[in-house]
């Protein structure tokens, strides 16, 4: 898989290998909604890619740490897949609105996806506690995964704040072009609202988005 995942027992590794492929599934295979940047098995791939460079670095992570921040890494977006596969409108929207919006649905999906995952561990026990993984295990996993995104890392504390703050870091830093095609921006553009452009829009800038152009970006308050 990858360095970082390579350094784990050969038991942990497999479970994280299985978690990894069956994440791949989902995210890959899934529609995803229309205005999302990409969040397939490459996002995965190169958030290890990251974690080994920190780790490269100097960052320590003991055998426990790389287990749960592997299996957090794959499985950490994993929400936003779920409204589509198991939820109705209004279940994603938890009642606070019915709208055929698709900007309304997706920013809340967007803004709150770190929320399901403990929806994905449920639907899924079966399958996690037959890799070996105890209920204790899953509660930890389900701390650090929502730490990716908008939970107070000051209020946790231990592993879960450790592990929560290293995920949400290297999770902001996997800012590429490959994430946000700039074909598939161009024609969408017009279509979407100002928080999803933007999402698109940051992952080009940090390359040469359009050579010899200069570009603005515009947000209304």
């Amino acid at each position: 898989m990858n360095p970082f995942v390579d350094k784990l027992s050969p038991e942990k590794k497999a479970i994280v290998t299985s978690i990894h492929q069956h994440a791949d599934r989902i995210m890959s295979q899934t529609p995803r909604f229309l205005y999302f940047t990409l969040h397939n098995s490459e996002h995965f791939s190169n958030l290890f890619n990251i974690a080994t460079l920190l780790e490269e670095g100097g960052l320590k992570f003991n055998e426990t740490e790389r287990y749960y921040l592997s299996i957090s890494i794959c499985i950490h977006d994993l929400g936003m897949c779920l409204g589509l596969t198991e939820k109705t409108r209004e279940d994603i929207l938890l009642g606070s609105s019915d709208s055929n919006d698709y900007a309304l649905i997706e920013n809340f999906v967007r803004d709150n996806h770190h929320e399901m995952v403990d929806d994905w561990i449920s639907t899924n026990f079966d399958f996690l506690s037959n890799l070996g993984i105890s209920p204790a295990d899953l509660g930890i996993l389900s701390k650090i995964s929502k730490c990716h995104r908008k939970i107070p890392l000051k209020n946790q504390n231990g592993i879960i704040k450790k592990l929560g703050s290293i995920l949400r870091v290297i999770d902001e830093l996997d800012i590429t072009p490959s994430r946000a095609p700039q074909d598939t921006f161009k024609n969408m553009y017009p279509q979407m609202d100002s928080i999803a452009r933007w999402h698109w829009f940051k992952h080009n800038i940090v390359d040469n988005w359009i050579q010899d152009h200069n570009v603005f970006y515009e947000t209304k308050s």
